[in-house]
């Protein structure tokens, strides 16, 4: 029976995701969007085909800013630790100023999105929507490797801490 529905469940979203495909390929000839396979890949715009809208483009936007919401909460810890889990405190004592302003400057490229889109959601307007996803689209490979740096960045600083911790003990 779990097996059964979890078929039916499957071939579902399947469905809903191949409906999905078709209306984003309608879109994306419309609008001269990047191929579902990208979008998908960078941004997991399938997430849309859960429910139905007839604000695709606001819909594919809020996904975009949703994932780039995600990095900046992260910086966020790195910037301001006091709330943070005890392990990024840790890191953080390894990492020097000239990478602070490298988490510094990427967390300002991504607020600045975040508050532009305060305004799309305020008041919907199709075209400065996709004026927006074509913006984040052609920032998201440089953001993207600046997201990569950082991860390297935090990776070793992590090695560093965990270098420190073996020669501490508790008691």
């Amino acid at each position: 029976m779990v097996n059964e529905k979890k078929t039916k469940k499957s071939s579902n979203k399947n469905s809903f995701l191949l409906q999905f495909k078709a209306v984003y390929e309608k879109a994306r000839k419309k609008y001269k969007l990047p191929d579902f396979e990208y979008m998908n890949r960078e941004f997991e715009i399938e997430k849309i085909c859960d429910h139905e809208t007839e604000f695709l483009v606001r819909e594919i936007r809020r996904i975009m800013v949703e994932k780039i919401n995600y990095y900046t909460r992260l910086l966020e810890i790195f910037i301001n630790p006091s709330a943070g889990p005890i392990f990024v405190m840790e890191m953080i004592k390894n990492i020097d100023v000239k990478n602070e302003k490298v988490i510094s400057d990427l967390y300002k490229k991504l607020t600045d999105i975040t508050i532009e889109v305060v305004g799309l959601d305020i008041e919907y307007d199709e075209k400065a929507e996709l004026t927006f996803i074509k913006k984040i689209i052609s920032r998201w490979d440089k953001i993207k490797k600046e997201l990569m740096q950082l991860y390297s960045l935090i990776k070793e600083a992590n090695k560093d801490s965990e270098k420190k911790d073996k020669k501490s003990y508790f008691g």
